[in-house]
């Protein structure tokens, strides 16, 4: 037997979904993803790492936004030691240091 049941209302009745988001998902762990305008939510329950890879690796949509959220990221940290970089050289120009 399964631990949580899952399910999801449609507030706009004119929208049409999979009927399985309506009857319920079993399950006993779960990672739930949701947006809401500019708010982004990430719900994540009794999952690992494996565990969520296991949930996306079949699912091309998912594949595609786990490498485009990694790139993003790395671009992130590209931009943060640039930065520190160029404000590191400016500190050893004022201070007349090599």
């Amino acid at each position: 037997m399964s631990k949580y049941r899952i399910w999801i209302e449609c507030m706009d009745h004119d929208e049409v979904f999979n009927q399985k988001y309506q009857d319920g998902i079993e399950c006993d762990r779960f990672c739930i993803l949701a947006g809401k305008d500019e708010v982004m939510t990430a719900a994540l329950h009794r999952v690992s790492i494996d565990d969520i890879s296991e949930m996306i690796k079949g699912e091309s949509k998912l594949m595609q936004a786990a490498i485009l959220a990694n790139a993003k990221r790395q671009i992130m940290e590209m931009a943060v030691r640039d930065e520190i970089a160029e404000k590191s050289k400016a500190l050893k120009d004022l201070l007349g240091l090599e």
